[in-house]
This record gives structure tokens, sequence and C-alpha cells, in this order.
């Protein structure tokens, strides 16, 4: 684990680590930009998953932008700046970001796993925002094949943005073959503000959280030694 200015590098992925303000201007000049830019929020939990995926992390550092989905990525890497701590548990970045859509008129496209997800997925961004323009959606499961279908869909309507809630690895690997056929702004990969809800009561339960928590500081403090 390192930290190298407005980065910190956990599990050899690097993480943005400045400001939901700043990460929203380095966002609106990807959207002034003529190719489609990657943005992802990473979790403890996607770094744990992946944690030993050597093609995982090459998918992720091809990402323009890596945003905290939680503090304890943070916690680990000993930064302690209230503001963007902040910022964080009160999913900042996400607001401001829709706020900007609203204000553009940026069409978004939603893309999920599931008819269900994809369902759930609607009624939380209507949450977050009433006015951002939804131009279309689709299911994209890891074993469908329908990967060109979907990257046609989303061309024919030119969304200035896809959000997208696909579960890691998939997420990456389908952003990472196709991000240069895809016709739009930013490709978004959100799952981690936009999780489905229907989690088990053990992995909502405190012992989980710890026991995860416990894990993942193992894994970094074993990233250090080895260092």
């Amino acid at each position: 684990m390192t930290c190298m200015g407005n980065k910190v590098t956990v599990l050899g992925v690097d993480i943005s680590a400045v400001t939901a303000r700043e990460m929203l201007a380095q966002t609106v000049r990807f959207m002034q930009n003529e190719r489609v830019n990657t943005v992802e929020v990473v979790t403890k939990e996607m770094l744990i998953q992946c944690q030993s995926n050597e093609t995982w992390r090459e998918w992720m550092q091809e990402m323009d932008l890596l945003i905290p989905g939680d503090c304890d990525i943070f916690d680990v890497a000993g930064i302690t700046e209230n503001n963007i701590l902040k910022d964080v548990q009160s999913r900042l970045f996400l607001r401001l970001f829709f706020k900007y859509l609203e204000k553009h008129k940026n069409k978004i496209f939603l893309l999920a796993e599931t008819e269900e997800e994809l369902e759930y997925f609607r009624k939380e961004i209507c949450q977050y925002s009433s006015r951002v323009s939804i131009c279309g959606q689709a299911v994209l499961s890891p074993e469908g094949g329908q990967e060109e279908k979907v990257v046609n869909e989303i061309n024919g309507l030119l969304p200035e943005c896809i959000f997208s809630v696909l579960p890691c690895p998939h997420q990456e690997k389908f952003i990472s073959s196709f991000k240069a056929l895809v016709n739009s702004k930013l490709w978004f990969g959100c799952r981690a503000y936009f999780e489905s809800g229907k989690v088990s009561e053990r992995s909502s339960g405190r012992f989980y959280r710890f026991m995860i928590r416990k894990w993942f500081r193992y894994l970094v403090g074993r990233e250090k030694e080895n260092e």
C-alpha cells in the first residue's frame, strides 16, 4: 500500500484520495472529451474478492478514475482528512454528479445483471434525482453473450453517461473489452452506490461487517510487510 499525491494504492489498485468536488471537476472534464472515459466506485469487498486476480487489477488500472466507496479504504491508508471522509460517507460525489447531469440535461442509460436489479436500480436513482433523463436500459448477464447487442442499443440512443451496476469482475471485463465501441461520454460503474438491498441478515449484520473489516486489514497489512 502506498500514498502518492492525490491517490492511494491499496492491494494493487490506485484509488482517488481527493474531495468529491475535485472528483466531480475531473469527471466534468471527462464529459467534455470525444472518447468515452471510465469511472468506477471501489469498495473493500471488491478489493478482497479480486486481490489475487491480476487480470482484474489490470482492468482497474485502465479506468480513468476510481472512487472510494467506503471509508475503510482510507482508514487502512492512514488518511484522516475530515472533508474527504465526510464526502465518502455522504456519497457527495453522486449527489453532485446528478445535479450536473440535470443542469446540462444529459441522458443516462442503465445497465444491470437482472431485471430485478434493473428495477431496483431505477427506483434508487429516482430517490437521488427525479429529473435526470433515463433514455434506456438493458440487462446483461455474464452468461448471456449479449454484449454486442447491448452496445448497439446504447449507441442507438446516444446517452451522455452509462450507469452500470454489473457485478465484479463482470463489470470491469465488459468495459475493458467494449469501451472502444461505446458511443458515450462516460461509463460509470456504480454498483457500490446501488446495492440491491436484498442481502441476507448474515451479510448485513455487525459480525459480517466486523469480519470483512478484519480480513481487509489483514490483507493490507500483509501487503505492507511484502513491500
